[in-house]
């Protein structure tokens, strides 16, 4: 069938569940019918209504009929890698999957509701550190002048340049588009808005950032083996901080082959799937390498006190310690491990946390019968004033919309409607996908993910990296070079490229000053 056909057939069935609802309430078969009984509170027949009025989103005060406009959506592809693949913007049809067939029917009812429809392109996201196909497809599109899609989406490791290099508008400048509406993240507004310009953002209507931000998992089972705590008790009280989460790597790390050398085999505290897992955890403890002045400008936060602080704290509490490894390698002289190991500690239960992202729960809950838990990152201490992600450089994504792009005003509306049209369609069903623990939608899972995704950070220094501050000094705080950090040398490596950081940092803010847009 046809996506033509099967979008009448879903409006025929719509059609007529609608004339079979008004059919039962003329014959009083529903609610409200001259036998019902009102509801506690309710106002009876005669008396005047007093239930004030229901206060709108700002989605649902909008109106339109585009008669048929399009609205095109770039998204992108990875065939050897689906996970980078955007599967948020369209559907072809339903197929019983639960998170394709929102798609589906969100898409489908904003058709029909404001008469537009809705494309999507896609482009090849390679596995290139930088200048990926998609950022490659992006530019030459921009560079010539073509106006062949009216947002895209781009990955964070190509989204300095994008910023930089003037690539794209900016959305706060939107007709329509609201961002204090809660269907727009206000921290990522607020950590990836430039002196108040707005070059690239998510929102609900975007899944991908969502599905490659860093998540914390932990065996339940081997956390009551060796304490008493309640992880998620702690993150709902605030209590959950480093410190506890070290103790417990401690207590539950040991030679279980007895061959005294610290291998795969053995049981561990916390598995790292990379470096980036390591800045998640900094990131979750408050920390971030870049802040924003007075006027919302960037500047360097690496050589802050609490920075150095959180430094301290981490590598105090692993390096040297058999309490930790990281996927790729260990921290210690001995076999090389692979990058998919921390999984396969974590499902034979021999590792009590790891460092994830949600698009790994379906393995977890697949392929392990496993009794595990979705945390947050643990806080500094108790004082802080809430819990923090880390947004994954690698395949996170954030969508803007092109200097090309004719019409801003159809762009924002168009943004502000899947906005928020997502929040109870597509958003609900990653969240239900996501969730299940054995298959079983786990409650308190999902309130965690929510914990996660309200505090999902988008850090301009390890974005633009500004001198190498991530790559110098951030991965380096547990050296991944063979063997444990002798010192804590992160004072000495920030001073040794501070003055190119800021020197480039400076002439980025030189570049987007001079922008019009």
């Amino acid at each position: 069938m046809s996506n033509t056909a099967k979008r009448m057939t879903a409006l025929a069935l719509a059609i007529l569940t609608l004339i079979t609802l008004l059919a039962l309430s003329a014959c009083g078969g529903g609610t409200g019918g001259e036998n019902d009984a009102p509801a506690p509170g309710e106002n009876t027949v005669g008396e005047e209504t007093t239930a004030p009025a229901e206060t709108k989103l700002h989605y649902q005060t909008l109106s339109g009929d585009y008669s048929g406009r399009t609205f095109r959506v770039l998204g992108m592809y990875n065939d050897s890698y689906p996970q980078f693949t955007n599967f948020e913007i369209w559907s072809e049809g339903e197929t019983g999957d639960i998170v394709n067939d929102a798609v589906f029917r969100r898409n489908l009812d904003i058709e029909q509701q404001y008469g537009v429809n809705i494309e999507q392109k896609l482009a090849e996201a390679d596995q290139a550190h930088s200048n990926t196909k998609l950022y490659k497809h992006i530019e030459s599109t921009v560079l010539a002048g073509e106006d062949s899609f009216d947002i895209f989406f781009i990955m964070l490791r190509d989204a300095d340049q994008i910023i930089a290099n003037a690539y794209s508008l900016d959305m706060a400048e939107f007709e329509y588009i609201d961002f204090s509406q809660p269907y727009w993240n206000q921290k990522t507004i607020e950590d990836i808005s430039i002196g108040g310009k707005v070059y690239l953002t998510n929102s609900d209507f975007s899944l991908i950032d969502k599905k490659r931000t860093y998540t914390l998992m932990y065996n339940r089972e081997l956390c009551s083996e060796y304490s008493d705590y309640k992880i998620e008790d702690m993150i709902y009280d605030g209590s959950w901080t480093l410190d506890i989460m070290a103790e417990l790597c401690d207590a539950v790390s040991f030679d279980i082959n007895g061959d005294g050398v610290p291998g795969i085999e053995d049981q561990w505290g916390l598995g790292f799937d990379s470096d980036k897992g390591l800045c998640s955890l900094l990131i979750g403890m408050g920390g971030s390498l870049a802040a924003k002045d007075e006027t919302g400008m960037p500047v360097i936060n690496v050589g802050s006190e609490r920075m150095i602080n959180i430094a301290q704290k981490i590598y105090d509490s692993f390096n040297g310690k058999y309490n930790y490894f990281f996927c790729g390698q260990y921290p210690w002289k001995v076999d090389k491990t692979r990058s998919y190991d921390a999984g396969t500690v974590f499902k034979a239960g021999r590792l009590l946390f790891i460092t994830s992202f949600p698009q790994s729960l379906v393995s977890f809950s697949a392929e392990s019968d496993l009794d595990y838990g979705i945390i947050t990152y643990p806080k500094y201490d108790e004082s802080q004033d809430g819990y923090y992600t880390y947004a994954d450089l690698w395949g996170c994504a954030l969508f803007g919309a092109p200097v090309t792009n004719p019409d801003t005003s159809f762009t924002g509306f168009m943004l502000e409607i899947l906005s928020g049209m997502s929040t109870d369609t597509t958003l609900k069903a990653y969240y239900e996908t996501s969730c299940k623990i054995k298959h079983v939608y786990d409650e308190t899972s999902a309130d965690m993910l929510d914990i996660t995704f309200s505090g999902i950070v988008f850090d301009l220094g390890t974005i633009f990296d500004w001198g190498g501050m991530y790559s110098t000094v951030i991965s380096q705080i547990l050296s991944m070079s063979g063997s444990p950090a002798k010192t804590f040398d992160y004072v000495s490596k920030w001073e040794s490229i501070k003055e190119k950081a800021e020197s480039e940092m400076d002439k980025t803010i030189e570049i987007i000053l001079a922008r019009e847009f």
